[in-house]
């Protein structure tokens, strides 16, 4: 989860680090860029407001394998667009698709972990999303980038790095059973007003919020 976290949160981030590479093959402008930002980000979201249910009742790892799937073979796509067209739309897809890894793994850890070490796994996966996806991306794929591979190397670099995360989580997790009394309480229906009963969630929202207008 270490791992596709952090290798999801340099799809996440690719934009950012690699606009300035693309952006004048296809002749882009920063408006461009935070439509594209932006389009990457409503497709994440749509993700996870999708793929949570789905989670909960096909299974994690069989959300999370086929979306990281579809992730990789879009940056493959996007390694191979031909006009600015191909960028939104392969952007869109990238996004869809590796963004079945947040509620997907976030429930994924809920079920298989005591309750007593939730936070530390909910942290040690989440901050692979900064310190790989953020920090180590921004240096790396910005250099790669300025280099003989070019932006282009840089998003099949991404999807390799994607796809084997996919294939790790297959391995390893698609023969992890399913506690029982989680299972059952997944056929209630929750609120996500329950949510909001929790200072933590509230400013947790926030401060992701101010993060990505800082953004």
């Amino acid at each position: 989860m270490v791992l596709a976290w952090g290798f999801a949160g340099l799809v996440h981030n690719y934009v950012a680090f690699l606009f300035s590479y693309f952006s004048v093959e296809f002749q882009l402008d920063t408006v461009q860029n935070g439509y594209l930002a932006a389009v990457l980000a409503l497709f994440w979201t749509l993700s996870i407001l999708i793929c949570g249910p789905k989670a909960n009742t096909l299974g994690q790892v069989q959300v999370m394998v086929p979306g990281l799937f579809l992730g990789a073979v879009a940056l493959v796509a996007l390694a191979l667009s031909q006009n600015v067209a191909m960028l939104y739309l392969f952007t869109a897809v990238a996004g869809f698709g590796c963004g079945s890894i947040v509620s997907s793994s976030l429930s994924f850890l809920a079920e298989q972990s005591d309750q007593k070490n939730h936070g530390l796994f909910y942290g040690t996966a989440q901050s692979s999303f900064t310190l790989i996806g953020s920090a180590a991306g921004s240096l790396v794929f910005t250099r790669l980038a300025a280099s003989s591979a070019g932006w282009r190397g840089c998003y099949l670099l991404m999807a390799g790095l994607i796809f084997f995360a996919a294939v790790l989580i297959f391995t390893l997790g698609h023969n992890i059973p399913r506690r029982a009394d989680v299972t059952a309480q997944t056929k209630e229906r929750q609120s996500f007003r329950k949510l909001f009963v929790y200072k933590n969630v509230i400013l947790s929202t926030v401060l992701a919020c101010l993060a990505r207008w800082q953004f």
